[in-house]
């Protein structure tokens, strides 16, 4: 019964397990790209396609899939998602060239999109008392938080092991096949359930203006903001979700209830988990680069530098969960964004020559600080919506997450191609100087004076991705602090007694 303790145990078991390997997917394959490109020999542009064919399903779908999985229900839209990104896995490590590669992340993209939404409804289901909720979400995101910056450590293990790139899609296989069975038995859904029609209108135009959104901006950085293709799909993103919005606002059964923006809990804790996706994907972007590029590590060994951030993560979310039992969401909310604002600041010491047992405590303060928001984000998106629409709900939230990060990556990245520019045509022609830079960190490599050169002007030009991801964190802890409040009555006591009043 989804109502014993054993029952919601296993619920965020479950759940926790399976959205673990979608987000881990993200970031783990980042290692296997050299591996990939060597053995099937794509082109760099092509093999960027590796990670926009799982990102772009991934982003355009979450809607969709929220809103089925409040239609239909969710137990329903998770076993289906979980079967279908082990297909996908499967495919991917089946692939003997890019074609069948990047189909099998495509198809990785759309079961990940259905659990994302599916697996925090089932677990608001298991927990319908929200002081239970908030410390059960705590446990759920310190399985799932760790995922993002563990993708490397756990990828570089498995290539070191087996110097095989197929095994890290192939590790995925028995293991969701072994979480299919076991929910499948386990799961339960909850009583909520709309019975709105699927808006098929509304779908569309969801996916016609996420898609090309999330891919503009995923190129906007590398290909710069002017390029063709780039301009197009913003464009046609940009027009799309407007007409989306009018649709939704019109639809007699809309996919996105727009009456879950008017909480003022809930609009500002979509908008502070947008500026997390932001600062957290951003900052592990450069970063990895960083370890790689200029202090010349490898994939396992930079992985394995992150690992303060994600112990912290994982250590601090339960924590999260029972200080936002206690004392509502803004606590930790505004506590984790200022600690992380924080511990970005002290980052801006980084020179290329610096030791890393200087670094370390600075990387976990960080990691606590996105730990302690995670959890409680999640809460008052759930909280602040009626259960029937909770799967539309925490779409929403994993929505502003994901194009947080997207953005994020264009314009920093942006910001620190003309910021290495300019550092660089103090030793240099400003020719030289601008493709040096549009060839980010890697150029850093190279051995001699211009190696050295590019080194110290990479490491200068991410200081301005640490002002600005601190300044969002601090603004948005300012932000939370007065706006994140909780509920006018007190979150109501677990305890059997009120349970049976």
């Amino acid at each position: 019964m989804i109502g014993g303790q054993p029952g919601r145990r296993a619920t965020l078991l479950i759940t926790g397990s399976a959205f673990f390997m979608v987000l881990l997917d993200t970031t783990i394959v980042t290692v296997t790209l050299p591996s990939v490109q060597r053995d099937i020999g794509a082109g760099l542009g092509a093999l960027g396609w590796v990670v926009t064919g799982y990102a772009l399903p991934f982003a355009a779908m979450l809607l969709p899939a929220g809103t089925l999985g409040d239609r239909y229900g969710r137990r329903q839209v998770f076993l289906v998602g979980l079967a279908v990104f082990t297909l996908g896995s499967a495919l991917c490590a089946l692939a003997n060239g890019l074609p069948l590669l990047v189909t099998g992340r495509a198809v990785q993209g759309v079961g990940g999109a259905a659990l994302g939404p599916a697996s925090l409804a089932l677990v608001a289901a298991a927990y319908p008392n929200e002081r239970q909720r908030v410390r059960a979400l705590g446990v759920w995101s310190a399985f799932t938080g760790a995922a993002l910056p563990a993708g490397p450590v756990i990828g570089g293990l498995l290539l070191t092991a087996t110097s095989n790139w197929r095994v890290v899609f192939a590790v995925n296989v028995p293991i969701g096949v072994i979480t299919l069975i076991i929910g499948a038995r386990a799961l339960r859904d909850g009583p909520a359930r709309t019975a709105a029609r699927l808006d098929i209108a509304g779908l569309i135009l969801s996916v016609g203006a996420l898609a090309p959104l999330v891919f503009g901006l995923s190129y906007a950085g590398s290909r710069g903001w002017s390029d063709l293709r780039v301009l197009g799909c913003l464009t046609a993103g940009i027009v799309l979700l407007p007409a989306f919005l009018i649709r939704q606002s019109r639809a007699r059964y809309p996919m996105l209830p727009l009456r879950l923006f008017r909480d003022r809990l809930f609009d500002t804790a979509t908008a502070a988990a947008f500026t997390v996706g932001f600062v957290l994907t951003s900052h592990t972007f450069f970063l990895a680069q960083f370890f790689q590029d200029v202090q010349g590590l490898d994939p396992l060994a930079s992985g394995l530098r992150t690992l303060p951030t994600t112990v912290a993560m994982a250590v601090t979310a339960p924590v999260a969960g029972r200080l936002a039992a206690r004392f509502g969401y803004r606590m930790p909310v505004a506590l984790g964004c200022a600690i992380g604002g924080a511990a970005l600041l002290t980052l801006l010491r980084l020179q290329p020559d610096t030791a890393y047992s200087r670094l370390w405590w600075d990387l976990a303060l960080l990691g606590a600080g996105f730990g302690l928001t995670l959890s409680p984000l999640i809460g008052a998106v759930l909280a602040a919506a009626p259960p029937e629409l909770s799967g539309a709900a925490s779409a929403v939230n994993n929505v502003a997450r994901q194009l947080g990060g997207t953005i994020g990556i264009a314009a920093l990245t942006t910001a620190v191609t003309a910021r290495t520019a300019t550092g660089l045509r103090a030793t240099m022609s400003p020719e030289n100087a601008g493709r040096l830079a549009h060839a980010g960190a890697t150029a850093a490599r190279a051995t001699g004076p211009q190696g050295i050169a590019v080194g110290h002007a990479f490491t200068a030009a991410i200081h301005v991705t640490f002002i600005v991801n601190a300044a969002l964190l601090l603004l948005t802890a300012t932000a939370s602090a007065a706006l994140l409040t909780r509920r006018r009555h007190p979150i109501p006591d677990a305890s059997p007694a009120h349970a049976i009043a």
